[in-house]
This record gives C-alpha cells, sequence and structure tokens, in this order.
C-alpha cells in the first residue's frame, strides 16, 4: 500500500464512519415512516441506537489502513462522549430529572453496548489491512 493511499484512508475514516451513521438513520427512519406514518416509533429508535453506533465504529476501523482495534476503541469513546454529552444537555436545558429521559439514556446504552461489540470484532486481529504487507512479512521474504 502506497504512502498516499495509506494517507487517504487515515483522512476517509471519520467521514466514512460517520456517513455509516447517517445512512443507517437515514434508511431506518424512512422504513420506519413508509410502516408508521409520522407516529413515533420506539422501535426504530432503538433500531437505529444500536445499527447507527455499530456501523459508525466498524466501518471507521475497516477503513482505517492499520491499528484498527485502536481506531475502533477511539471511535467508541467518542461515540460514548457524544451520547453523555446529549443525555447531559437535555437534563440541564429541559431542567428535568434523569427519570424523564429514560428513553434516551435506554437508546445510548444500548448504542455504546453496539459499539463495543463492534469494537471488540477487532481485537486482536492484528489492526492490519488485509492488503497491506506488515514488516515481519518483509523481513521474512528478504531473508529467504
Amino acid at each position: 500500500m502506497s504512502k498516499l493511499t495509506c494517507v487517504l484512508r487515515w483522512i476517509a475514516v471519520l467521514p466514512a464512519a460517520v456517513g455509516a451513521y447517517c445512512a443507517i438513520q437515514v434508511l431506518v427512519g424512512l422504513a420506519s415512516y413508509f410502516n408508521s406514518g409520522m407516529n413515533v416509533d420506539y422501535w426504530s429508535q432503538l433500531i437505529c441506537s444500536i445499527a447507527g453506533p455499530y456501523c459508525l465504529v466498524w466501518v471507521g476501523a475497516k477503513i482505517s489502513p492499520r491499528h484498527r482495534f485502536a481506531t475502533a476503541l477511539t471511535l467508541v469513546i467518542v461515540h460514548a462522549v457524544v451520547n453523555i454529552l446529549i443525555v447531559t444537555l437535555a437534563l440541564v436545558v429541559t431542567k428535568r430529572d434523569l427519570t424523564s429521559l429514560w428513553w434516551p439514556v435506554v437508546c445510548g446504552i444500548a448504542g455504546i453496548t453496539a459499539s463495543i461489540l463492534a469494537c471488540m470484532q477487532f481485537r486482536g486481529k492484528g489492526g492490519v489491512a488485509a492488503d497491506e504487507t506488515t514488516h515481519y512479512e518483509i523481513i521474512a521474504n528478504a531473508e529467504k
């Protein structure tokens, strides 16, 4: 893999991850709209809360040229921080107690759990893209 390709893939990690998250939100939202109209559909919100973060982490880690587990872990942390900020801001702005925001909390916990599960898929896999030659392979081939 050339250095330019590696740099471009690193640049694409966050936009691709966020794009995957948004695509899931749109697809599930459209499916919910055609299924139930403008009624609030808790199932589609829960599906979005699980599938969106999962795809955010999985796509971001898959795009990265190396250090996939570290990339996935970073995306999990960013997602968790954003979720915590959203619930905190909702508490501050609406001046309600946490019991009135039970559904966003449930969806946030489900999303963080899903993103952690996506991250765990990259644990122990070496973190190197399949088409990238590792330094160990170069050294082994040079010794032959």
